[in-house]
This record gives structure tokens, sequence and C-alpha cells, in this order.
């Protein structure tokens, strides 16, 4: 599949996982009662996603480009983060809804899991593509800065759990 197709499949990726998200009624929108700080708005995490989505279709072709023992392996893991990243909300707003636990906990559960992933994949494919490899790292990188945020809101609003 060539670049483009990458790109966009991944953005439809987000995309098709989301919308069902909205209609099912799960709420994004937070609001600390006084933003703080370190304050993520609720745009920037869409803006965020649907940068990082293509990045990833971009780093999916990058390292199948490279044609190294391992690579079709390491594709399929850049498609499983992929997929954790843009069902991101059924791990935090979801599972909030069904367990009535603040989706703040599983928020920073969530981003630890995609930090963790992302880095390592990351370094086990810096030795095929570096591009790619910065792009899934980019990845670890806006959910480290996305758990300070979340961590932020834990605080001042001293949600329980």
């Amino acid at each position: 599949m060539a670049l483009l197709g990458n790109v966009l499949g991944f953005l439809a990726l987000l995309v098709i996982f989301n919308l069902p998200a909205q209609m099912m009624g799960l709420n994004f929108s937070f609001v600390a009662p006084d933003p703080s700080w370190f304050h993520l708005r609720g745009w920037s995490l869409g803006v965020a996603w649907l940068v990082l989505l293509p990045l990833l279709g971009a780093a999916r072709w990058s390292v199948l480009q490279s044609d190294r023992t391992g690579s079709t392996e390491l594709t399929s893991w850049i498609t499983k983060l992929a997929v954790a990243c843009a069902s991101y909300a059924y791990f935090t707003a979801g599972l909030a809804a069904l367990t009535g636990i603040d989706a703040l906990y599983f928020g920073m559960i969530s981003n630890a899991f995609l930090t963790i992933a992302a880095g390592t994949l990351a370094c086990l494919i810096w030795p095929m593509s570096k591009s790619a490899a910065v792009s899934v790292a980019l990845v670890a990188v806006w959910s480290t800065i996305a758990s300070i945020g979340v961590a932020e809101a834990i605080l001042t609003v001293r949600v329980r759990l």
C-alpha cells in the first residue's frame, strides 16, 4: 500500500472508531472548575490524534519499505498501537461509564500503557527507519504530556475512585 493509503487508512481508523463512541453518548468533555497551569483543552486531544494517527500510518509504510527481517511483524505492532490509540475513548470514557470510576483514572492507565508501548516499539523500529521510530515515539511523548494534564486534573478536582 502506498504512503498516502497508509496515512489515510490510519486517519480513517481514528474516525471510524470514534464516531460510534459519540453516538453512544460517551462524554469526552472535562472542564476543570479552575483551570490551572497545565490544563489541556478538550480540542487539543482531537488535534493531537489527528496528527499522530497519520504519522503512525507513515511509520508503517516506512518500516515496510525497509524490507528488513522483522519489518512485517513491526508493522503489525504499529497497526495494533494505532488501534489502541484510536480506541482510547473506550478505555477512558467507556470504562468510566461502565464502572462509575472517573475517566481520569482510566486515562492515566491508558496513557501509561501507550507511553510504554510506543516507546518500546520506537526503540525496536529505530534500526529499520529513524523517521518511523520518531513518528512512533511522538505517541509516547504525547501520552506523557497528556498524563501530566490528567494528573493535574486529578489533583485539582480531587476525583475519588
